[in-house]
């Protein structure tokens, strides 16, 4: 019974947030934004990493990020600040698609917990 309590707490108080469209306008790893051109690689990565970094707080407060996510974004950020846009890019991308799948997780687990408790 206290199992089952203490599993409730931990999964059912922790509600799963979802993220707008206009908040998650993620690009997968190596497919360019069809608006980017070589000229706005800042504009693109600027884009990609504010989707990339609303869908990770989204992860963190749902209780599903994934531990690789940050320091993606960090070395994205490394890499744009020393003029390295496609490889800040690139970072930001997988940042960006890790914690879409920790989202996903995360609602998947919202529910799927119930399976697995002893009746």
């Amino acid at each position: 019974m206290i199992t089952r309590l203490i599993l409730t707490l931990l999964f059912v108080s922790q509600p799963v947030l979802t993220v707008s469209a206009e908040e998650s306008k993620c690009f997968p790893p190596g497919e360019q934004n069809p608006a980017s051109s070589p000229g706005n690689q800042k504009q693109h990565f600027e884009q990609q990493f504010s989707a990339a970094e609303n869908l990770r707080q989204a992860a963190a407060s749902a209780g599903a990020e994934w531990l690789k996510t940050e320091s993606l974004l960090i070395s994205a950020r490394e890499e744009a600040a020393s003029g390295n846009w496609n490889l800040a890019v690139q970072s930001t991308a997988k940042a960006c698609q890790q914690a879409e799948l920790a989202l996903q997780q995360a609602q998947y687990e919202s529910e799927a917990w119930k399976s697995r408790v002893i009746k």
